[in-house]
């Protein structure tokens, strides 16, 4: 009768099949057809861990291409990522301001009209349908979904404004939720799609402070409690009230993205995201990210960044469980992963769920900007197998990564009261900066803290640390708290506060014997790579008197003679997991080092003797884990090389792994799905109570490799699902091989 036929190719057909290029063809008498290729990738699953590439300046698939070289182009981004090893990808789509993902380029629309003109008035020629291509966007979508990437688009633009149609993103509401609509109805059918991370730079540019009353009364108040909370240090409801009005901007237009979205794709599993970003002021965790899924830990610097931002980013922004990812701008590495290994390492190390970068894998190179041409004379270019290494050890370890939990014995508290009226002071607020320059402290002092917000207390938040430090603390505590810091101290937790704190906002703890004020008076936080020294400078300075108190109260994880190496320790079950991460600077003049590069790209390659406790030193069996070797501590000493690789991660086990205990049927059908487990066990068959990473593939009789999963495995076994494939056409199917 004319009509379109329409069918889907299930996916218990789809699965079955090995990957490679498959040809759909229609044979129907007195009409032309012309074959459809589709290309099965790899199997897509939810990554425990994500490896990013974060669109954040210019769109990642490829604009430039034509009707007559998308399929090229695409098919060759598709396989740069495939060696790139990233798996999520998060573009600016909803905000193209030089592209639109779902509109072809005129030139190519005209094209494609003229075409389906010519097939319309040909009685012999294949249907017009077949002009009808999708534009490069959906294209490369789709070759995500084949490639096992996922994908999520960025509806604001750069810089926007709160509230909306302010900054440089003046579209309405309105106009937002239409884009929202469209947008996301255009890639439902689409498996790469993930959801939106609704913004990556929002800010508050005129409603700021008292700006951001109702009434000139309120407004009145505001900074007449604001005068006195300064000044005397107490507390009036009016500052929440406030300070309340800003903050729920941005979480009144999440809302209303969320609200959209679940109008145009109801009971979607889409997932949200957003960014506060790093540093703003005008952000608060407890309330930016509480209608959200996950947290985008973007920072956008344009250029060196601040340092230390990466660990701090983690342990600031990421909220209890729920997922955050990082992409950091790591633009200025000199192509030997100085600068990028460090900060993706110490992202890992604070417990991102993933890690990645921002922009093209190699800066500066690529057609979002201006153009660094290759030369054999520099290594810049060695960026993108630094990243193709990278993310090769995050898929392999990632899954494990995933399962470790925070260990830190010590914590800084952050009332609330304070953020809320922080003030920007240079490129951060001043509270936010003096409470940082606390935390990076903690690192050089071999104690890495947790930071806990007075909105997740809890009466029993602080029993498991030995010391909590309270800093810059100059108004009255939140009463719950302050009742819980005080339970704390009852059962043993020793509260310090240092000299920035106001005396009686903090009475009843204990004085440190330094002031966490240096930071803020630095010339220029961002920027400058002299910053790298100054800034190791300060946190060395304030690490003695740290480990002074800290160390009598809680032994550090280990010990390390150079402050600039970083410990951190993580946990999973009865193992610990044990970090160090080479963050040293060149040990010469920055002049010197300028001659050649940038410091803050230079790590100095040295093997460090690592001081254990008893209780690891003595564990039941010590790994390398990116070595995947059992080590010794010769007494009670580890030999961290960190000269190639600038970081090592030793796994503290109850027993050393005997063996892998697999479990898998026998046989299978052609085609069908089956389920399979392993674990690491010791000399008496038991599963070891730890997160022990392994490698699932699933290969045909001649090698071929059909199916690969990376997992961690505890005291209950890692277990996942596989599917046999169809015999191919070149004969039967042979037996399989599950190898772990």
């Amino acid at each position: 009768d004319g009509a379109p036929l329409a069918f889907t190719l299930p996916a218990t057909l789809t699965t079955g099949l090995l990957p490679g290029t498959y040809r759909l063809t229609a044979e129907t008498a007195g009409f032309t057809a012309a074959a459809q290729a589709i290309v099965i990738g790899e199997r897509l699953r939810e990554p425990p861990f994500f490896t990013v590439d974060y669109g954040d300046y210019s769109l990642l698939y490829p604009t430039r291409a034509t009707f007559w070289t998308a399929a090229d182009e695409i098919a060759a981004h598709a396989r740069r990522l495939e060696l790139s090893g990233v798996n999520l990808l998060v573009d600016r789509i909803g905000s193209t301001p030089n592209a639109k993902p779902f509109a072809w380029d005129q030139l190519s629309q005209t094209t494609m009209t003229a075409l389906a003109a010519r097939l319309q008035a040909d009685p012999i020629a294949v249907a017009p349908a077949k002009a009808a291509i999708a534009t490069p966007f959906l294209q490369s979508l789709a070759a995500y979904g084949a490639s096992g990437v996922r994908h999520m688009g960025i509806l604001m633009a750069n810089d926007a404004g709160l509230p909306l149609a302010s900054g440089f993103d003046n579209r309405t509401p309105d106009q937002l939720t239409d884009t929202l609509k469209a947008a996301t109805q255009a890639m439902l059918t689409f498996p790469a799609f993930r959801g939106w991370s609704w913004s990556s730079n929002w800010w508050v540019f005129g409603a700021r402070g008292s700006a951001s009353a109702k009434t000139a009364e309120e407004k009145t108040a505001y900074e007449a409690a604001v005068a006195a909370a300064k000044e005397t240090g107490a507390w009036a409801p009016v500052i929440d009230t406030v300070a309340g009005h800003r903050l729920a901007l941005a979480v009144d237009a999440q809302d209303l993205f969320r609200r959209t979205l679940a109008e145009v794709a109801p009971g979607a599993a889409y997932t949200s995201a957003v960014a506060a970003p790093y540093r703003n002021v005008e952000s608060y965790p407890p309330t930016t990210f509480a209608n959200v899924d996950e947290v985008d830990l973007h920072i956008q610097w344009e250029q060196i960044a601040v340092p230390y931002n990466a660990p701090h980013n983690v342990d600031f922004y990421k909220r209890p469980g729920k997922r955050g990812w990082a992409h950091p701008e790591a633009w200025n590495d000199d192509g030997t992963g100085g600068q990028v290994l460090s900060e993706l390492f110490m992202l890992a190390m604070r417990g991102a769920d993933g890690v990645g970068v921002s922009g093209e894998l190699v800066p500066w190179a690529g057609i979002g900007g201006s153009r660094m041409y290759d030369d054999p004379r520099i290594g810049h270019f060695g960026i993108a197998s630094v990243h193709r290494a990278a993310n090769a050890l995050f898929r392999s370890y990632g899954p494990m990564l995933a399962k470790l939990g925070n260990d830190d014995r010590v914590a800084i508290a952050a009332s609330g009261r304070m953020y809320r009226f922080d003030e920007w002071h240079h490129v951060m607020g001043l509270h936010f900066t003096r409470q940082f320059e606390a935390y990076i402290s903690c690192l050089h002092a071999q104690h890495p803290a947790s930071i806990v917000f007075a909105e997740d207390v809890k009466p029993d938040s602080f029993a498991r640390f030995k010391a909590v430090l309270l800093v810059d603390e100059r108004v009255e505590l939140e009463p719950a708290l302050r009742a819980a810091l005080e339970a704390a101290q009852k059962t043993g937790t020793t509260v310090f506060y240092d000299q920035t704190c106001r005396a009686s906002a903090v009475q009843g703890f204990t004085p440190l014997e330094v002031a966490f004020d240096k930071a803020e008076k630095d010339p220029s936080e961002a920027g400058d790579d002299h910053a790298y020294w100054r800034f190791s400078g300060y946190a060395s300075a304030n690490a003695p008197a740290l480990a002074k108190v800290l160390d009598p109260i809680t032994p550090p994880a280990a010990s390390v003679d150079d402050p600039e190496i970083l410990i951190s320790q993580r946990a999973a079950e009865s193992a610990r997991y044990l970090w160090v991460v080479n963050h040293t600077m060149p040990r010469i003049a920055p002049g010197q080092i300028w001659r050649m590069t940038l410091g803050l790209t230079s790590r100095i390659p040295l093997v460090a003797a690592v001081a254990l406790p008893a209780a690891s030193a003595q564990a039941g069996a010590i790994y390398d884990v990116f070595a995947m070797q059992r080590v010794t501590a010769e007494s009670g000493v580890l030999q961290a090389d960190l000269r190639s690789l600038p970081a090592r991660l030793y796994a503290f086990l109850p027993a050393a792994i005997a063996q892998v205990a697999v479990t898998a049927p026998a046989s299978v059908a052609a085609g069908s799905a089956f389920t399979w487990s392993a674990a690491a066990v010791d000399a008496e068959g038991r599963a070891i109570a730890a997160a022990v990473p392994l490698r699932v593939r699933l290969t045909a009789a001649d090698g071929t490799l059909i199916d690969e999963e990376f997992v961690a495995a505890g005291s209950v076994a890692a277990t996942g699902t596989c599917t046999a494939p169809f015999a191919s056409a070149q004969g039967a199917q042979g037996a399989l091989t599950l190898q772990v």
